[in-house]
């Protein structure tokens, strides 16, 4: 007698489906991560002959770097020294139209350009070349200017990377973003003995944010650097005086064709919550007053400096006396006649201590833009003139119509976003 054949039963299928499926799930993030380590491996001898390719380009020019490709790809100059492949990053293969000297998929360091090998103190610790971001605002010339921006952690969640001495390296984030991996293996995009600025991009913060004197004693800050286009500098010293418009220095920029302040204030000591008066004027607003900064100087362009800025006094009786300066926020008016873009910076005075201070840049409709990470105001309980720190900023804008800058400090019984020193306009 013949048995009848036995087949799987239901159950038995859906064990072997679970099991094949579990295998699944944990042999194939295995095969990815191996296929992505071999791309990694692809992708270091990518920016290693990127590396090469450069240097020979500067040995056969003087030991120059390119000059400025401005929209051109940067690898175009570099035709005569490697193949277009190179500029293929495998983990971002079909990707349609990219990876080749026309459009590639690493970026070169923006700040080398037109600079002479001999100017790098610490070729070892310059980053040359690495994985590139495109975005918005990224440049035609594929280059790299904004670690954060522009820098790609596409491997692993890490970045390859080579430097001016030829050498190159696999970097990973270890929950850090990219500048701050970049600094913990002593690489950097703009040396600082470069002296070059970054290319403006719109709404950028390009000056600062920063104190210029984080303690109380004597110093100076140097900004006579900027301002080549224009200025509005209080050159008044005597804290308590009563403040002279023969003190304020102005010069506006062509493209400025208006410039006005606005002092948010602590309606417990002030009659109105908003004063704003526009410069040039003809007479100091009511209640305004001079706050300096000691032994403390800011050096402003044309041989024009500053160490003190107008605030505004207590006006409200019920309020009773309050000499301090209780203002919350500073904000800078700029009305653009033009859509070119340009850089306006805020110096200022803040009084009082242990609070955040921000800044912002609105467009002209009005809407932030940017709002900067807060700086701790150093200092203490109580608003005496020995612990004004200066602080500045300075944002990328652009017109026609008007932008705004703001410094807003925080609450407290003795905060204030401070006294208005030096506006400064640049392209």
């Amino acid at each position: 007698m013949v048995s009848a054949r036995r087949g799987f039963t239901l159950i038995e299928l859906l064990v072997v489906i679970a099991i094949i499926a579990i295998l699944a799930a944990i042999l194939f993030p295995v095969f990815a991560k191996a296929r992505e380590k071999a791309q990694q491996s692809q992708c270091l001898n990518n920016v290693r002959q990127q590396a090469i390719a450069v240097s020979m380009f500067v040995q056969d020019h003087s030991e120059i770097f390119p000059v400025n490709t401005g929209d051109i790809p940067w690898p175009t100059v570099l035709g005569a020294y490697n193949e277009s492949n190179i500029y293929d990053c495998p983990s971002l293969s079909g990707t349609k139209g990219m990876g080749n000297s026309g459009r590639p998929e690493y970026g070169f360091n923006w700040f080398l350009f037109d600079t002479a090998l001999g100017d790098i103190t610490y070729p070892e610790q310059t980053v040359l070349t690495a994985d590139l971001k495109r975005h918005k605002d990224s440049l035609a010339s594929y280059t790299l200017v904004r670690g954060n921006e522009d820098i790609d952690a596409r491997h692993n969640e890490g970045f390859l990377v080579s430097a001016v001495d030829g050498h190159a390296v696999y970097i990973s984030l270890q929950k850090d973003d990219v500048t701050a991996a970049l600094k913990r293996h002593d690489l950097y995009l703009n040396p600082p003995e470069l002296g070059k600025r970054a290319p403006l991009r719109l709404w950028d913060v390009v000056v600062g944010p920063q104190l210029a004197f984080p303690t109380t004693a004597a110093g100076t800050v140097d900004l006579s650097n900027y301002g080549e286009q224009g200025y509005w500098i209080y050159t008044g010293e005597t804290a308590g005086r009563t403040p002279v418009t023969a003190d304020i220095k102005t010069q506006l920029p062509a493209w400025a064709s208006g410039l006005s302040f606005r002092f948010t204030l602590d309606q417990g000591h002030f009659s109105s919550a908003v004063r704003e008066f526009t410069a040039p004027f003809t007479a100091m607003p009511e209640n305004m007053a001079v706050a300096d900064q000691r032994t403390q100087v800011a050096q402003g362009p044309n041989g024009l400096s500053s160490k003190a800025g107008l605030y505004f006094t207590a006006d409200n009786p019920a309020s009773g006396p309050h000499p301090r300066n209780m203002c919350r926020a500073v904000s800078v008016n700029v009305a653009l006649a033009d859509s070119a873009l340009h850089v306006v910076t805020l110096y200022a005075l803040p009084v009082c201590g242990g609070s955040p201070l921000v800044f912002d840049v609105a467009d002209t409709g009005g809407v932030v833009k940017k709002v900067t990470p807060a700086i701790t105001l150093p200092g203490g309980t109580d608003g005496v003139r020995s612990t004004f720190n200066a602080y500045y900023a300075g944002f990328c804008v652009r017109g026609p119509g008007t932008v705004r800058i703001r410094a807003t400090a925080g609450t407290g019984v003795y905060c204030g976003a401070g006294a208005l020193s030096m506006v400064l306009f640049d392209n």
